[in-house]
Parts: structure tokens; sequence; C-alpha cells
């Protein structure tokens, strides 16, 4: 026993039930409620009130969705629910489902919250707003809102557009439109305090060691007595991921397996080499030339129409199923192009995932092993299930995907099946993981490296082969998108457009934009990028423009620029990451060309020295440890470039790059938001690595400053 407090069976818990709508947050709803050391189990939606009654649940939570009440074939639940007299908090879909079946509406506007915004709270009288200011910073990401309460229902609290919170008269019924679950919440804890220990009367007794502890037991039960190969990349997860494996089982039974897939960082190979020796055989691969040139197979896309054009990604084979003997036999598939040549940023995870398993069934049978004969295990978290939607992750299959991780590859799903993987840290959060390191003995080097994702630089360089302007949807976001940052002007003039925004603004938005954007005060400029970022905006994914902001501004208003990159993506649903670039302001008012980019090795080591450089920069500046993770992006745009004034167009010989410094501060990695600098850093560091990049990496236009939040971006570009 690692702890001696455990001796509880789980019978002796008071359970909460987390009734899953499918929502990317489900599990950090669990998480937060483990973190209070309650015991908690996500269920479907669709969980009858007879299985909550009969397994003794101390109360219900409801999760978000991706789906509206108002669907014609919305998510089943039992109507009994809110009769059954369990406490109960809906947070979001929760919230609608709670106001519609009390005959309230929920109605869908032209406004939409996604990221951080300030809400009033009734916090005198509500009971579940104990301990807590009356306004407070929190993540709202929804569609759909209140319009009418429904019978017995009161207000509890309010954004400046919307009833955010709702409470029944008598009952302990509750519902929220934000997140109180996030970090962007940023006393959302108190809420689950509340909600928890005031109206459920719960008890505090299921602790990190009682965890550590069943997976220890989990891991005995699951292994037995056949070998382990740990699958390792070196970071956190998968090195505490063997260290429990190497604690809970005799170490000669446990096989560390490291491959270089050929987009690690800098020296990278060597560090994880010394990192992992420390718990068992290493066993390295190098696998970079497989990994180039490796495909796999996706689920076929519908044809195109006649008048479609056939771009690189959609210039494969479509065959029938029994490519691979680990899928299901009655898909439609399509094989990829290789990797090397590949732009879409699914199909690389996937093909690079596959591979993954490919490389480690070659090592088995080269030493006379298979997958019937051993176990294979890894570091996966509850947020790479949770983003890859994965069934282990999301109850009810009524999520999103929003990108596939390597580690919840089509192979990896298949071999789960046939029970072949174990994956002890999948029921935690990073920073729990980074607890149990400590806890384990684990060096602060190792549990506080910064997270470098499985497919490592290969999703860190946006690939495509033609720009992204789809005629209407980039025309009309272009001009939404100059409106805002020319509002000052634009009022003046009364454009049209200002319609459109008056619908979305309060009053205090399009004060800060009159501000903001007057002349005599700054003077900026907008461009719409021809390429596409991952992001998830009201727990959907999106695949979205990018935009980018410039000024002369030697010493820009950083908190200004935050809250205008907010702004315009809760007015332009097509965009989802806003950049800021470094440097003069740019002359160019549209970009219709980028740089054709594919894995290829000059552009990987072109993103590797980029990397490089600003990680020791980082360091030298004393930022690694405030800064969570900070992925360095190569991007396919050129700025500043030549204009051919006969044609009017730019010249179409672009071979250049930009670079994306997306500094993220964190605790869960599902929400997070940019770091501020000046405050969460030295200002004097992104000039150092401007100066740096661009004098030591030939072929970089611009460096440009990630400003967007987690949602309505993700941490990574794809």
């Amino acid at each position: 026993m690692i702890m001696s407090e455990c001796q509880q069976h789980f019978d002796d818990y008071d359970k909460v039930a987390i009734l899953d709508a499918g929502s990317q947050y489900a599990k950090v709803i669990d998480r937060r409620i483990r973190e209070l050391a309650v015991h908690s189990e996500l269920l479907p939606l669709q969980t009858s009130v007879s299985e909550l009654l009969a397994h003794q649940y101390k109360a219900v939570i409801i999760t978000g969705s991706p789906g509206s009440v108002n669907d014609l074939n919305p998510v089943y639940y039992d109507p009994k629910l809110f009769e059954c007299n369990l406490p109960i908090l809906g947070i979001c879909y929760g919230l609608h489902m709670l106001n519609k079946q009390r005959g309230g509406t929920i109605i869908r506007q032209s406004v939409r919250e996604d990221g951080q915004f300030q809400v009033e709270l009734n916090v005198n009288e509500c009971p579940l707003f104990k301990d807590m200011k009356q306004l407070e910073n929190v993540l709202l990401t929804h569609g759909d809102s209140i319009g009418q309460l429904g019978e017995n229902l009161i207000s509890i609290g309010t954004s400046e557009s919307f009833i955010v919170a709702c409470a029944d008269k008598e009952k302990p019924l509750y519902g929220v439109q934000f997140h109180p679950e996030v970090d962007l919440t940023e006393n959302g804890l108190q809420v689950f305090k509340n909600f928890l220990f005031d109206i459920a009367h719960c008890r505090a007794t299921f602790t990190m060691g009682c965890r550590i502890e069943e997976a220890f037991n989990n891991i005995r039960s699951f292994v037995k007595d056949q070998p382990v190969f740990v699958l390792c990349s070196g970071g956190v997860d998968s090195s505490v991921c063997a260290a429990l494996l190497t604690r809970a089982l005799p170490v000669e039974q446990v096989k560390i397996v490291t491959i270089d897939n050929g987009f690690l960082r800098h020296n990278e190979s060597h560090e994880i080499r010394t990192t992992l020796s420390q718990f068992a055989t290493v066993n390295y691969i190098d696998a970079s030339q497989r990994f180039s040139q490796a495909k796999t197979y996706v689920r076929a896309k519908p044809k195109l129409l006649s008048n479609e054009k056939k771009s690189t990604s959609q210039r494969r084979t479509s065959i029938a199923t029994n490519c691979l003997s680990l899928f299901d036999a009655d898909l439609l598939l399509e094989e990829t192009l290789p990797l090397s040549e590949e732009i879409d940023p699914e199909h690389k995870r996937k093909i690079i995932g596959d591979t993954f398993i490919r490389v480690v069934q070659e090592f088995l049978r080269d030493n006379n092993f298979t997958f019937d004969d051993i176990i294979l295990a890894q570091g996966t978290l509850r947020p790479d299930l949770i983003e890859s939607a994965s069934h282990l992750a999301c109850q009810g299959g009524h999520a999103d995907a929003i990108k596939t991780h390597h580690n919840d590859s089509p192979m990896v799903r298949e071999l789960r099946k046939l029970d072949r993987v174990i994956e002890p840290l999948k029921e935690f959060h990073k920073d729990e993981v980074r607890q149990i390191g400590l806890t384990l003995g684990l060096h602060a080097d190792v549990i506080y490296r910064h997270p470098f994702p499985g497919p490592g630089l290969a999703i860190r360089i946006l690939c495509i082969d033609e720009p992204h302007m789809p005629v209407e949807s980039f025309s009309q976001t272009s001009s939404l998108l100059k409106t805002i940052i020319n509002y000052s002007t634009m009022f003046e003039k009364q454009d049209d457009l200002l319609t459109r925004l008056d619908k979305v603004f309060t009053e205090n938005e399009k004060g800060f934009l009159k501000s903001f954007t007057s002349s005599d005060k700054h003077d900026y400029t907008s461009v719409l990028l021809p390429i596409r970022s991952v992001g998830v905006q009201g727990d959907a994914r999106t695949y979205s423009f990018a935009a980018a902001i410039s000024s002369n501004d030697e010493n820009p208003n950083w908190n200004e620029l935050f809250i205008l990159a907010r702004m315009i993506t809760k007015a332009c649903h097509e965009i989802n990451r806003i950049v800021y670039i470094l440097g003069k302001k740019i002359l160019d008012s549209e970009i219709t060309q980028v740089t054709r980019t594919t894995l290829t090795p000059d552009i990987i080591d072109k993103a590797r020295a980029c990397d490089y450089h600003a990680m020791i920069i980082m360091k030298q500046y004393g930022a690694y440890n405030s800064i969570s993770q900070m992925p360095v992006v190569l991007i396919p745009i050129e700025f500043d470039r030549e204009i051919n004034l006969n044609e009017h167009v730019q010249s179409n010989n672009s071979s250049q790059h930009s670079v994306v410094l997306r500094t993220f501060l964190t605790k869960d990695f599902m929400t997070g938001t940019s770091a501020i600098p000046g405050e969460t850093f030295p200002a004097a560091m992104l000039n150092k690595m401007c100066e740096t990049i661009k004098s030591e990496v030939p072929g970089i236009s611009r460096i440009l400053y990630d400003l967007t939040s987690k949602p309505p971006a993700t941490t990574e570009w794809e």
C-alpha cells in the first residue's frame, strides 16, 4: 500500500452521477468532483431515474452537449429526472433541459458567447454561489440561450446579454449557462463545493492516495503475468505511466519502447532515453524514414460534385475494407497519401497513430512476440480521449471529435477491443499526473517538462497545397473583420455591417471598440489568412479561418488586444483563432497566396530550428516554469510580399513561412488562456525570439503571437 488511508470499499463512498450529454468537458466535471475527494461516475444522459436511485447517488450533474434541446431528435433523458428529489446541477445543455421541461423557451440568437466573460451572480440569496463575488469571470461557450424562464424558476445570474443561471424556488435544482469545471471560470471550484457539501451534503473521503492505490490494483488485475510493453515518448505522461507499472509489477515484466518518428525536437531522442532508463531497459527504434512514407486508411468521403476541383487531399484511392486485419470489415475506407505528402490534419494524426502500432507490431515479431502475448501500455490522459471522442471518455456517443490523438487512433481502438491495451492514467488530467509523479518520486525536471504531442512537429507544421478561400464565406468574413478593426471609422460612415454588429456586441463592447479603433489612438490593420486551424466552439470541432492583426505600436497594449481577439471570435463565427503580427504594420490588405507545404525534410528542419531557438530563449528569460506550454507553429504564409502593379495581384513565387508562438496557461489542458507579455513573462523575450529566429533560420517572414483562449481555439493549431 502506498497510502494507508484507503481502507474503504467503493460502496462506502458518497457518489455523484454525472449524466453526459456529449460534452467536451464531461470528464473535467468528473475531475473537479474527485479533486474535492468525492467519488463520481460518468453515465449516459439516458440513464433512468430508477437506476440512479437504486445506486444511491447523492446528487446528479448534467453536462453540456454539442447538440440543442430544440433539435428534431434531441438526446433522450428520463422525463422523471427533475422530479426524483435528488439535488441536480445542470451545466449549459443541462440548464436548457431544466428550463424547457418547465415550459420555458430556449432560443438561438445572432449573439454567440465563446470565451471568458464577466457575469453577475446572486451571491446573497443563492446557496450555489455562497462565498463567491458578485461579478465573476467565467467561460461561456454556447449558441442556445434562455428566452423565457420556465415555471417556478428564477434567475440567479446574468451576463450583459443573457440569463446565465437559474434555480427552482423550492427544490435543490440549479442550472448554469457557464462552465464551472474549467480553468477559465476562475472561481468555478467554489460552485462545486457549494453544490456537493452544502446542497447535496456529500462527504470528502475519496483522496488522491485512494486513486493511486486503485490504479495499482487495476494494473495487477488486468496484466497478471503477461509482459508489458510501454510506448514512451519521455514526457510526463508516459514517464509516470512507466513509473506506475514498475511500482505495481516486477521490473523485469515491464519493457520500455521509445520510437523516433522523425518529428522530435532538437536532441530530444537522447534526452528521452536518459529519462526513461531510470525505470527499465529502453528499446529505442529509429523509424523516421518509415513514418515519412507511411499511409493508413480513413473513412471514405462522399464523392465530389462535378464542378468541384480536386485538391491533393482528395486524390486518393477508395478501397473496400479488408485492408487492415484490425479494422471492422463493413466500412468503406480510402487510403491516405504518404505522410510526407499529406495535408489533412486528421489524416496526419491517424497515419502517425497507426504507424506507431505497426512499428511496435514489427518490433514484437522480431522478438518472437505478438499482440496476443503481451499488453501494450500507453500514458493516455483523459483530455486525449475526450478530444478524440473516445467511448472511454464520452458516455452515450454524442460527443464531437475535436482531433484524433495518436494514442487513440483507429488501430489503438481495435487493440482495446481485444483487451491488449492498458492505460493507467486514462482517468487523470495533466496536473493530477504530475501529483502522482511527485508522489512516486520522479525528478522535477521530468514532472514539469513542457508537454510535447506524440505527433510532434508534424502537427506544428500547417500543410497546404492551395489557399483556402471559399468565395462567399471568405469575402463576408473578411469584410466583417475589417469592420470590427475599423469600427470607429465605419461608425461615422454608418456602414451596413454595423447593424449586424449591433446585435452581437453590448454597449460596453461597442464603447471599447470606438475608443480602441479611433484614429488618434491606434492604427491597426487586419487580414483574414487563407488557412485553417482546428478549434472547439460550443462543444463541437471547428476547422476555420485564422485572422491576423498588426500595428506600428512598439509596445502594444496586450490586454486590449486580448479583448479585441475575444470580440472578433464572438462576432465572426468563421474565425476561431486570432494572431498579432510582431514588428511593423503589414501592408497586405489581402493575402491570396500560400507557400505550398508538406512534411519534407527541409520543412521539418525549419520548424525544428524555430522551436529550438524559441525554447532556449524562453529558458534564458526564466519563463519556462510560468508558461504551461508553448507550441511553435510553422504556417505557410509570407507577409510583406511584393505587389505586381500591372496585374494588381501578389507575385506567385512564395517560399517563406511565418512562425506562431502559442503560449498557453492552463492546469487541466482542457481550457486555458494565452500568456500576457509583460505580465506572465518579460516582453523583451518576444523581441529576442523575433530577432533570433529571423536571423538564424532562413525563409522566415514574420513572427506572430497567438491571442486566442481555448475555446474557441485548441492548444495546438492542428
